[in-house]
């Protein structure tokens, strides 16, 4: 994981954990020099935050708890747990998504396919899967460096490509999530499951 580039403008300012200091280039606040450790605070908060609201929409819990903390951490000074998510919002992009929250997410999604009947829809998923994540793919590129402007934040096309590969293949575990808490049961949230692989 690499934060991006520190701009001259965080050097040169006292950055304390009583003194946050916003940077209006990188749209977010200056990290705290040697404050690194932080990170780990964030990554067990969410841990907590998703053990904690467990229930059939705990997605929908979890994303609403996040936008709780960004809120908080926009009006108040919390700290280190302030610190904890300025270092995640200031890493590349690709650190984040390809590295850390993906892998687990795949291989959640791999060990929890009931293989005789994935037999069965393999040439279902194989499609589906493809169709899926090519129009992401391909929808994610202009949309996010352009109409989202993130090509001026430093994003190249390869990121927007990634993410977007990323989105259309796992966006089908939170529906499949969603479908099996409501009971749904079969080849329905199988071949849902199936744009992850």
């Amino acid at each position: 994981m690499e934060l991006q580039d520190t701009n001259s403008f965080c050097l040169s300012q006292n950055v304390t954990y009583e003194h946050r200091v916003y940077d209006p280039d990188s749209l977010n606040w200056c990290p705290v020099p040697g404050g690194g450790a932080d990170a780990l605070l964030f990554a067990g908060l969410a841990v907590f935050c998703s053990c904690a609201l467990y229930s059939k929409l705990s997605a929908v819990w979890v994303l609403l708890a996040g936008a709780l903390f960004q809120v908080a951490n926009v009006y108040l000074n919390m700290n280190h747990f302030s610190n904890a998510l300025t270092i995640w919002l200031g890493m590349h992009p690709s650190a984040i998504f390809f590295q850390i929250f993906l892998p687990p997410l795949l291989l959640d999604s791999a060990v929890r396919v009931d293989f005789f009947l994935f037999k069965k829809i393999a040439v279902h998923c194989l499609l589906f899967a493809s169709l899926n994540v090519l129009v992401a793919t391909l929808a994610f590129i202009p949309l996010m460096l352009y109409g989202l402007n993130l090509a001026a934040a430093g994003w190249r096309p390869v990121d927007a490509a990634l993410f977007g590969a990323m989105l259309g293949s796992t966006d089908a575990v939170a529906v499949t999530a969603i479908l099996k808490a409501g009971g749904a049961d079969g080849r329905q949230p199988q071949l849902q499951q199936c744009t992850v692989k």
